[in-house]
């Protein structure tokens, strides 16, 4: 015959075996959630400050320089090493990345994981970025002599031109390196884009 005392033990000890598991599973979404909201708003205050890998890219003088109308700016990444040493290549993927909120390390290295990567799609940008924590909406310093060209989209306003025009002979006047100066041309039987000097 069974122990009826011991019965109702092992049914009790289940009972609060479950009950436990139920409870840390409440407690570790409740912390999940705000450990990721925390991410959020982190997310939020970080600066990004991206460049481009080619400038011949139509799709890129469409997205980033007003159709055509804009300037692409070349940096010499030698001549700003302490600037440049913190720009990574940008991984494209057809999947988001996957991040532990619980796990320190993770939750660390988090920011840069999904500021790192892009859909696949946006490859032919051949990005690189700088992420900067607690810098949204801040601005870089780069050195001047950093500047190495200047390339003028082909449909830019002649009083846009200009006025670049006189930011480069200023530059000349205060003595830093002479600026190179590109313009875009469309090629005159394909879909692409030649660089003139």
């Amino acid at each position: 015959m069974a122990n009826p005392n011991l019965q109702h033990y092992r049914g009790t000890t289940e009972r609060r075996s479950r009950i436990k598991k139920v409870m840390r599973n409440i407690h570790r979404e409740e912390m999940k959630k705000t450990v990721q909201a925390s991410f959020e708003r982190q997310l939020k205050k970080t600066g990004v400050f991206s460049f481009a890998g080619d400038p011949r890219s139509i799709l890129m003088w469409s997205h980033y320089a007003s159709n055509h109308t804009g300037i692409c700016i070349q940096f010499e990444v030698a001549r700003d090493v302490e600037n440049m040493l913190y720009a990574f290549d940008v991984e494209y993927s057809e999947e988001y990345p996957v991040i532990n909120w619980l796990d320190k390390e993770e939750y660390g290295h988090g920011i840069g994981k999904v500021l790192l990567r892009k859909n696949k799609e946006w490859e032919y940008e051949r990005e690189y970025r700088i992420v900067m924590v607690n810098k949204a909406g801040k601005c870089i310093n780069f050195k001047p002599e950093a500047v190495a060209a200047v390339i003028f989209g082909w449909r830019m306003h002649e009083n846009a031109k200009n006025s670049i025009e006189r930011i480069i002979a200023q530059r000349k006047r205060c003595g830093l390196p002479e600026l190179r100066v590109y313009k875009a041309v469309k090629h005159s039987t394909k879909y692409k884009l030649v660089i003139h000097g």
